[in-house]
């Protein structure tokens, strides 16, 4: 699941991560984020941390303090590597990244947190 409230964010995501085999879910803002890490039970989560109306490190410690989901927090904001760790969240990546920093990150986390990755597992 990928949290941003940046829509051509969202879209280049969605389309680096399907290309590697992820299923991909993105959402908007706060409100439906919580409906749909019920309703989807996503295997991880990347969130900007700065969303409209909402700190994205706030929904970060919702997350972790109630679910047992790896968490990436992404950020332009050159000091918020910090305070993504104080938010519980899993890694850090700040924005512009290189995709291929990204989808390593995730596959290590995956595999972290279920074992030895497997495509059926998005």
């Amino acid at each position: 699941m990928v949290i941003d409230d940046n829509v051509e964010m969202l879209n280049a995501l969605k389309l680096v991560l399907e290309a590697n085999d992820y299923q991909v879910l993105c959402v908007q803002n706060y409100q439906k984020a919580h409906q749909a890490i019920t309703q989807f039970a996503p295997h991880l989560i990347i969130v900007d941390i700065l969303l409209s109306g909402f700190d994205g490190r706030e929904l970060c410690k919702e997350i972790k303090s109630t679910q047992t989901i790896p968490v990436i927090l992404m950020s332009a904001l050159w000091d918020a590597g910090k305070s993504a760790a104080e938010s519980n969240a899993d890694a850090f990546i700040k924005k512009p990244f290189d995709l291929d920093e990204l989808t390593t990150l995730i596959e290590k986390l995956l595999t972290a947190y279920y074992g030895q990755l497997q495509r059926s597992i998005n």
